[in-house]
Order: structure tokens, then sequence, then C-alpha cells
């Protein structure tokens, strides 16, 4: 399996500061001829009173 750089979060509601560090996360692998991986979980870490983002939205916004 080839190596990767890998992003893991919640990613709730893609902010600017979620697409820094996805964008980041791209440019790094390219320059090492890595695979990009984001593992975006489903629920939050801690408790918090509601989502703003599905996974399936995550999902659709991640993909473009």
């Amino acid at each position: 399996m080839k190596e990767s750089v890998i992003a893991i979060g919640t990613f709730d509601g893609i902010h600017k500061g979620h697409q820094s560090l996805i964008h980041k996360l791209i440019e790094i692998a390219k320059k090492k001829k890595l695979k990009s991986t984001i593992v975006a979980l489903s629920k939050p870490v801690r408790h918090v009173s509601g989502i703003l983002t599905t996974l399936e939205e995550k999902v659709e916004i991640l993909s473009q």
C-alpha cells in the first residue's frame, strides 16, 4: 500500500480553517508524490449540541 498524507477530524461545517488544512494536505502530498487522504468522523470526538454538516454532506463537499 502506498504511503499517504492523512488529516483526521470531524470537519463539521468545512469552514475556511478546514479548507486551508485540506489544501495544505494536498500540497504536501503532491510534493512528496504521496496519496492524500481525509478521514472525516461522522460524530464529534466530544459532546456538542448538534452538527453543522451530515456525513453525506461532508463526503459531497470533500469530494469536490
